[in-house]
């Protein structure tokens, strides 16, 4: 079987044994509430669509966010955001995830951190 290239991946960052870990093979990723999203998230203060990473030609990728209850990367509200590596997206209250960028050893340590309990929001 071919070996997978990732370029960028979401990493579900919780204190749980419960990690996951995202693939962004798509131009657009989705995530929200509703079923057929790309990643649900099941909690009545996430929108149906709440946000949306796109990836641009050049493998930039960007957040665009849709949700009342907003979306923050690295702490800050965003409406739309490019990201970067290591950059931490969150649903305020809900969920964290960490974006991880191009180098296969990023994505290495974040499916490696993904399997820990570090606490990755500090």
């Amino acid at each position: 079987m071919p070996e997978l290239h990732v370029h960028h991946i979401l990493a579900k960052i919780e204190l749980s044994p419960n990690q996951e870990v995202y693939p962004l093979l798509k131009v657009v990723t989705s995530v929200g509430r509703s079923e057929g999203h790309d990643i649900q998230v099941i909690e009545e203060s996430v929108s149906r669509l709440h946000f949306e990473i796109r990836k641009d030609a050049e493998s930039v990728c960007t957040l665009t966010s849709s949700g009342r209850s907003g979306t923050k990367v690295n702490g800050e509200r965003v409406s739309a955001q490019e990201l970067k590596n290591g950059d931490f997206i969150s649903i305020p209250g809900v969920i964290t995830f960490q974006f991880v960028a191009e180098t296969r050893q990023n994505v290495h340590n974040a499916i490696d951190a993904s399997d820990s309990t570090t606490d990755f929001s500090k």
